[in-house]
């Protein structure tokens, strides 16, 4: 009988198929970032849409007028955001993290419900 030598390393295929497995791995880990990355850039636009909202309703409260609750709202923004402009009664704030929303400044409703679509 002939004796079956002892393997002391890995084939070519092994090492290939593992490399493959973990490139997949690591492409699908890409795509999950990606996705979380997105999310939390919407959702701190959302917060900063809301916060806009909010302000611009506590300046419509005290008696400014809309150009100057506009004026006050814009000032009290978190660093990094900005306002757009003003068309057709809705507002694009930008939050600090690049995203944009879109927003409807209304006196008097919920600030959260003013905040319009998807934010991207």
């Amino acid at each position: 009988m002939t004796r079956l030598k002892s393997r002391k390393a890995f084939t070519l295929i092994e090492l290939v198929v593992v490399i493959v497995i973990i490139g997949i791995l690591v492409a699908l880990a890409g795509f999950a970032y990606q996705s979380v990355v997105a999310n939390s850039k919407a959702a701190v636009a959302t917060d900063t849409a809301i916060q806009f909202n909010k302000s611009y309703q506590a300046s419509l409260a005290s008696g400014h007028d809309s150009d100057d609750a506009l004026a006050a709202a814009t000032s009290d923004m978190p660093t990094g955001s900005t306002v757009g402009t003003v068309t057709a009664g809705k507002v694009t704030v930008t939050g600090p993290s690049g995203a944009a929303c879109s927003t409807l400044p209304t006196n008097g409703s919920d600030p959260g419900s003013a905040v319009a679509g998807e934010c991207a």
